[in-house]
């Protein structure tokens, strides 16, 4: 029969290049004694069951061996672990920790490899004996190589550990989300639960650190961010030192809504502890950034400086909880420690022998600029977004609220929302009041606006990222969503393009900033790029699709593996097939690729990302491209990891008309 689509919308459909998926592995002590080819079922006896798993080939009893046949696959892989638990039936009783073998040594990781848990508490790693050195960790990373951790606990187990998980080699990257380190101690003074040095990176989110010997979580000339972690050190003592962060020699370092605890201690020599000390070492000085943080309960609630006149240690310390320390900030370094903005435990700010003697809360010493300072705590809590949807649509200014599940009783309202459209955008706040009206390209421009919400800077508020749709230049403006000030103003592609940029934001390097993604529109180019948010540097540029296909590429940002990293998610544009690819936003490398709805449809598919289900990990929002359907569609991140690409579409239209639909 005749197609019923438009004649604009029938060019040949272009196919898509085919990808391996990285290899995907399954440790579960219960797979102990079974034979190779024996099909198992991971995690049987408990929640997150996975059939059809064959020993020796992708089930395997030990850590250790599904590394090894991880080596031998040349794509980046997964390893997933079962809850550690005693074997009651199999005749062998295993304790309650899955046991790490380092008997040889560190076990070095020379690949690209995801640690995947079932659970803080649930999963437990241990190392089966003491490591051999206190700078010795139970795990290492190879230069150039990646390991990222997730949902699980580390405990040392009551041996002697030098460094839980080491990450000590140029370009290495680690990883770490909603993990737990404890135990990890070496002597009565040693002992770090996750180092990183050597310029390397390590990125620590939504994690638990406590029990060290020594430090919780160590810098040396190495880079990296530490954000909503809770850190606490062992308290008082005379025997032992905690420092709750170290960050020392060349390193730079963001620390972003933690909280440090617990680190008291002061030797008989008159050590002290502190929650956060920087340091120069080696002839280089440290920078951090800390922000949104309680640091309470400690000696030093940071130490800036381990030589008073001579250490060149750098600091902004904005934005703060600092009460409660014995003193809050001791600055022993040559530069003056910017420290505004945060609360000392009173509201006459922090004590200071010469500048403030009448304040009452904890103290600073007079080489920090304290003023202003908070009259009240610092409010760390994060409005969790609610069911409405960042949307942009051409033309007219249109709204579109995507169904989320019911919200239980007490949660926030909607964060807000961003609408752009015939050249205006439009800022609404969480109860949907006009927050931000403006014409970010000028009054000439009255085509389509294209928006996301994203917090760039930061502070805890949504700003706007714009660009211009077809017909417009590749200008990109960020609107601060406190102020309304444009915070960034760049050109994503060559001035010439006119073919419009999609444009979304999250933060792909886990430093706290989200980042502005961008996706060429038009034809021609499926040129995708990521700009940092802290300081708007190039972090991604590539093709997301081969060069056969001449549309654009619509782009979203979101965790969809739950690591602490936001994975960037294409689409296409008119032209294409409804082809939908997720990249690793630690690695870059393709983890998804899979068709929606119908294959033949060539109005290209957008794409959005949103956490639902609240499991932490972000879903994906599908909208067909133009001559499509007005049917929302959501894959959900659970069903991604299990290789069900197919995703629910939601039964009620959201708009009378079949000329597709944006989601975000």
């Amino acid at each position: 029969m005749p197609s019923s689509r438009s004649p604009r919308l029938s060019p040949t459909l272009v196919p898509l290049e085919s990808r391996d998926v990285p290899a995907v592995f399954y440790v579960d002590p219960l797979f102990a004694g079974k034979a190779n080819g024996t099909v198992m079922t991971f995690n049987a006896d408990g929640p997150g069951a996975v059939t059809g798993r064959t020993i020796g080939t992708d089930a395997f009893a030990t850590l250790g061996a599904a590394l090894t046949a991880a080596a031998a696959n040349a794509e980046s892989d997964t390893i997933n672990l079962a809850r550690s638990r005693f074997d009651a039936g199999g005749g062998s009783l295993l304790p309650n920790v899955t046991p790490v073998d380092n008997t040889g040594g560190p076990i070095v990781i020379n690949d690209i490899i995801t640690l995947v848990g079932s659970g803080r508490g649930a999963t437990v790693l241990a190392p089966t004996t003491n490591t051999a050195t206190s700078g010795t960790g139970v795990f290492g990373v190879a230069a150039g190589k990646a390991l990222s951790v997730r949902d699980l606990t580390f405990d040392g187990g009551g041996k002697q550990v030098g460094i839980g998980f080491s990450v000590n080699a140029a370009g290495a990257l680690g990883t770490f989300a909603r993990v737990e380190v404890t135990g990890v101690a070496f002597g009565p003074v040693d002992g770090t639960g996750l180092a990183a040095g050597s310029r390397a990176k390590l990125n620590v989110t939504d994690s638990q650190v406590s029990g060290y010997g020594r430090i919780g979580i160590s810098y040396a000339d190495a880079t990296g961010s530490v954000v909503g972690t809770t850190v606490t050190g062992k308290g008082a003592g005379t025997t032992f030192i905690n420092y709750g962060l170290q960050i020392a020699g060349s390193a730079a370092v963001v620390v972003t809504g933690n909280t440090i605890t617990g680190n008291t201690a002061t030797t008989a020599v008159g050590e002290l502890s502190a929650g956060v000390n920087l340091f120069e070492f080696g002839g280089a000085a440290p920078t951090a950034t800390l922000t949104k943080n309680t640091i309470t309960g400690n000696t030093f609630g940071v130490r800036v400086g381990g030589d008073f006149g001579v250490d060149r240690s750098l600091a902004s310390i904005r934005s703060n909880n600092l009460n409660g320390n014995f003193l809050a900030i001791q600055a022993d370094n040559v530069v003056t420690v910017d420290a505004v903005n945060n609360w000392y435990g009173d509201a006459s700010g922090p004590f200071v022998v010469g500048t403030n003697p009448n304040g009452k809360g904890s103290e600073v010493t007079d080489q920090v600029n304290f003023a202003p300072f908070l009259t009240a705590p610092f409010a760390t809590t994060t409005t969790v977004p609610g069911p409405v949807q960042v949307v942009t649509v051409p033309g007219p200014v249109q709204v579109v609220t995507v169904a989320a599940p019911p919200a239980a009783a007490g949660t926030p309202p909607p964060s807000g929302l961003a609408v752009g459209g015939s050249g205006q955008l439009t800022g609404l706040n969480g109860t949907l009041a006009s927050a931000l009206s403006a014409r970010p390209f000028g009054l000439g421009y009255g085509g389509e606006v294209r928006v996301a919400r994203a917090d760039v800077t930061g502070d805890g508020v949504a700003d706007y990222v714009t660009a211009a749709g077809p017909g417009g230049g590749p200008r990109v403006l960020v609107f601060d969503g406190a102020s309304g000030a444009i915070i960034r103003d760049f050109y994503a592609y060559t001035t010439q393009f006119t073919g419009g940029v999609f444009v979304a934001g999250g933060d792909i390097d886990g430093d706290g900033f989200a980042d502005i993604v961008t996706g060429a529109g038009g034809s021609g180019s499926t040129h995708v790029k990521a700009f940092s948010g802290r300081d708007g540097s190039l972090l991604r540029s590539f093709n997301v699709y081969p060069s056969q296909y001449i549309g654009g590429a619509t782009v979203a940002a979101g965790d969809v593996n739950g690591d602490g990293f936001a994975d960037i998610v294409t689409g296409t544009t008119v032209g294409g097939g409804p082809n939908v690819r997720v990249f690793d936003g630690q690695t870059n490398a393709l983890r998804n690729s899979f068709v929606v709805g119908d294959p033949a449809f060539t109005g290209g598919i957008r794409v959005g990302a949103q956490d639902l289900d609240s499991d932490g990990r972000d879903d994906l929002l599908f909208g067909l491209g133009s001559g499509g359907d007005n049917r929302a569609r959501v894959a959900y991140a659970v069903n991604l990891a299990q290789g069900n690409f197919n995703p629910t579409a939601f039964t009620q239209p959201l708009f009378g008309t079949a000329d597709g639909l944006f989601v975000g």
